[in-house]
């Protein structure tokens, strides 16, 4: 079965997304022992900001631009976006594009509820942009794929990813302990 283009787009967004995702909660877990209750926090808090963009290219300037003011380092933020796309394998000009945008509007909005909601600042933010480029490349090296820190995610504090279930129902259970 061949998928269409839009279809392509879709699930190379889904992906992208997902996959900045699971890097932010792997990232915060490690070093700040976030798990539920806080990532729940953050979703709420990027359902919110989503909604009130509402596609609206200014209204996500806004946040784009506060959190840009509250100290994010630009060149971090390429580099993890460039590297995971790339370790994606996402093939396509429509969507290398639509990855990209899903994954600067993921890294974007939820940066900025760590801001917001938590209280980062610059030597934060800074220490969390490392890690996920830090991630990136660990991913695109091949040393760990994202199935793995979903289930890390899982096991360690009982996050659910459609994205893993489904990895599992195709290549087995994964195991990454032991």
């Amino acid at each position: 079965m061949q998928l269409s283009n839009q279809a392509r787009r879709h699930i190379a967004v889904n992906a992208a997304i997902a996959s900045t995702q699971v890097l932010i909660y792997q990232a915060l877990h490690d070093r700040y022992g976030f798990g539920r209750g806080r990532f729940a926090k953050i979703d709420m808090a990027v359902d919110e900001y989503s909604k009130h963009i509402n596609h609206d290219g200014d209204r996500y300037s806004t946040y784009r631009d506060k959190i840009d003011a509250a100290g994010l380092d630009l060149r971090l933020k390429q580099d993890f976006i460039r590297w995971l796309k790339k370790s994606l394998g996402i093939s396509g000009k429509a969507e290398h594009t639509g990855a990209e945008a899903g994954m600067e509007y993921t890294y974007t909005l939820m940066l900025y509820a760590l801001y917001d909601v938590f209280g980062f600042r610059r030597e934060r933010l800074h220490w969390l942009q490392r890690k996920l480029k830090f991630y990136a490349r660990l991913i695109l090296d091949g040393e760990v794929r994202i199935p793995e820190f979903m289930k890390c995610m899982t096991l360690e504090c009982g996050q659910k990813f459609e994205n893993l279930e489904s990895w599992e129902k195709k290549y087995g259970e994964l195991k990454i302990y032991g």
